[in-house]
């Protein structure tokens, strides 16, 4: 299929690919990593166009009162996280073993308007619906952390992919 169409932009949705249901998340890591990895290789195959992979901080474990840095080490808890992190590493030995155009893009706790009989998972949706629930939001103080729109990170991925050198 790569070498048919050769794809100038192959974007792996990863953190935010619907069809993986991590509530079961020993069986869905099998099924995220291999479908990754297939497209990847064939990707690989190919050796043109940008591959894009959309990551999370989940990669970085349990929520801090600090910023995250680049240069933070990762620390996945829980399977999601574990395969978030595995993509992360993957992508990066791609594209040092084989020079590939490989972006990673980690946003941190998007949250947007929720579909009707949607499970969302986001700080935002927690919040709203604790509030609904109990007429009050929990919230500690040494856990500071940033948010963003969807439609404000589908803009910062569209600037990111399309910059012709875009910086590591």
């Amino acid at each position: 299929i790569f070498r048919s169409i050769s794809p100038d932009i192959t974007i792996f949705m990863g953190a935010y690919d619907t069809n993986f249901d991590w509530n079961m998340a020993r069986e869905e890591i099998v099924r995220y990593t291999t479908g990754f990895m297939n497209i990847l290789s064939a990707f690989s195959v190919v050796k043109s166009g940008r591959f894009v992979y959309l990551s999370s901080q989940e990669v970085f474990g349990n929520p801090r009162g600090k910023s995250i840095s680049e240069e933070e080490t990762l620390s996945p808890k829980g399977f999601k996280a574990m395969a978030l992190a595995q993509g992360e590493e993957i992508c990066s030995n791609y594209r040092r073993a084989q020079g590939l155009d490989i972006m990673v893009l980690r946003f941190d706790n998007v949250y947007g308007i929720p579909g009707k009989n949607r499970r969302e998972d986001n700080p935002c949706f927690r919040m709203c619906l604790e509030a609904l629930k109990t007429s009050c939001i929990s919230a500690n103080g040494r856990h500071a952390f940033s948010m963003l729109y969807l439609n404000d990170a589908i803009e910062l991925a569209y600037k990111a992919i399309t910059e012709a050198t875009p910086k590591e």
